[in-house]
């Protein structure tokens, strides 16, 4: 695992779908790494104290209606590195400049 919380890795060959950033949607759900289940979103901001002006803001990674990383917040259970992973896909979030 990266030690960064910028950046994520997947096993390419877990992700059949098209992979898109978009912002937060009300009701988003994710299965955190290491957990059984779901969690909102609004939780998850929650738990890490995540500014209300933050949350709209922050990229997501999704594969359809699944979120698979929040840069800086955590990740998806959906398509975790194991010992059989064969290809990885490495991501890394990257503020933009203005």
């Amino acid at each position: 695992m990266p030690a960064d919380p910028s950046e994520a890795l997947f096993d390419l060959e877990a992700l059949p779908g098209h992979l898109v950033v978009r912002n937060f949607r009300r009701g988003d759900r994710i299965r955190p790494l290491g957990m059984t289940g779901r969690k909102k979103l609004k939780d998850v901001f929650i738990d890490q104290k995540v500014p209300l002006s933050v949350r709209a803001t922050l990229p997501l990674l999704a594969m359809g209606e699944e979120i698979l990383w929040i840069p800086g917040y955590g990740r998806s259970d959906t398509a975790r590195v194991t010992e059989k992973t064969t290809s990885i896909l490495h991501i890394k979030a990257v503020p933009m400049r203005a």
